[in-house]
């Protein structure tokens, strides 16, 4: 089976052989970089170095967490650098946050790294409880990455539907393994042709394009109850059978 196409790690998986890892068919990775106001992941900066010179698609997240969201996100921003296009995602999964939290992030981000993508990193259980259904015209103008462990051909995301009626990323297990290592690992899906994923990871504001699922066949018209009437006046009465006419 190839890899996925897309993994995310840390520093609780070990460095990647990167040749295998591509040779498998992974093109995408997303790096942890910070956490909070002080913490950066300290397999970061080598491991975005050799992804990027092994020829990978590179993004990063940030693990958000409750209080001090500015400096939070002014801690990301000045640890990635990012170039105009790249795309930002911000982790959402600490129990102690608030949408409130998140809104206060993106519109930081949308003020210190304005030419950058965004993206959430959410599920149906914790984010999508928290907004219910509904539209959050902030979130919105973001895309999401959902977390669904789930054997269904689709991830749960009945609650985020509102705000994202398509998802972009579906981290569909943490025990995937692949080529280039030796561990479980965090795999992904990308919702549409994997050819817009280059343009997704760094080149601006790219939608995922699914694949739209196969017209249904129209069922075929119910056969015409034929019932012989004499027409009282000698006018004849024609019938038809699934539009064709007979007598």
């Amino acid at each position: 089976m190839p890899n996925a196409l897309i993994i995310d790690i840390s520093h609780h998986q070990p460095d990647p052989n990167w040749a295998k890892l591509k040779a498998g068919g992974t093109i995408g990775v997303i790096l942890k970089a910070t956490e909070g106001t002080t913490y950066v992941d300290p397999t970061y900066k080598k491991r975005a170095s050799a992804a990027k010179a092994a020829g990978f698609h590179v993004s990063t997240y940030h693990f958000l967490k409750s209080g001090n969201i500015e400096a939070q996100m002014d801690f990301y921003v000045n640890t990635v650098a990012p170039d105009e296009g790249d795309r930002l995602v911000i982790d959402y999964e600490d129990t102690k946050l608030k949408l409130a939290d998140l809104e206060a992030a993106i519109k930081c981000l949308w003020k210190i790294a304005p030419k950058c993508e965004i993206t959430i990193y959410g599920a149906n259980g914790f984010l999508g409880a928290q907004l219910k259904g509904l539209k959050n015209d902030i979130l919105s103008q973001t895309s999401l990455w959902v977390a669904s462990y789930t054997s269904a051909s689709v991830p749960t995301h009945r609650e985020l539907k509102g705000t994202w009626p398509v998802w972009s990323l579906w981290q569909y297990s943490d025990k995937g393994r692949v080529d280039g290592l030796d561990v479980n690992v965090d795999v992904n899906r990308w919702n549409g042709d994997p050819a817009q994923i280059p343009a997704w990871f760094n080149a601006g504001n790219v939608q995922p394009n699914p694949t739209p699922a196969p017209e249904p066949d129209f069922p075929a018209p119910r056969p015409t109850v034929i019932v012989d009437v004499k027409a009282p006046d000698g006018v004849a009465i024609v019938f038809s059978l699934n539009g064709k006419p007979f007598a």
